[in-house]
């Protein structure tokens, strides 16, 4: 989990969530991240009560896509 955390702590992009933190809890043998807080929820959540527009999808589909070239 070493190199991962390294690099999440690298990240700086507006399309990915700030990576703040990180510990492993012994107990439950689990690691925690701490990341920055998104309010709005899950982007399934977000899109579940309306009826999307394809002009809404193709600019949340460009963003998810500028986060992963990023990534990569």
């Amino acid at each position: 989990w070493g190199l991962q955390i390294r690099l999440l702590r690298q990240m700086d992009h507006p399309n990915i969530i700030s990576f703040y933190t990180s510990w492993y809890n012994r107990e439950q043998k689990q690691i925690v991240f701490i990341t920055e807080l998104m309010n709005s929820g899950s982007l399934l959540d977000f899109v579940k009560p309306v009826a999307l527009r394809w002009k809404i999808v193709k600019r949340w589909a460009k963003q998810i896509l500028d986060g992963l070239v990023h990534l990569h």
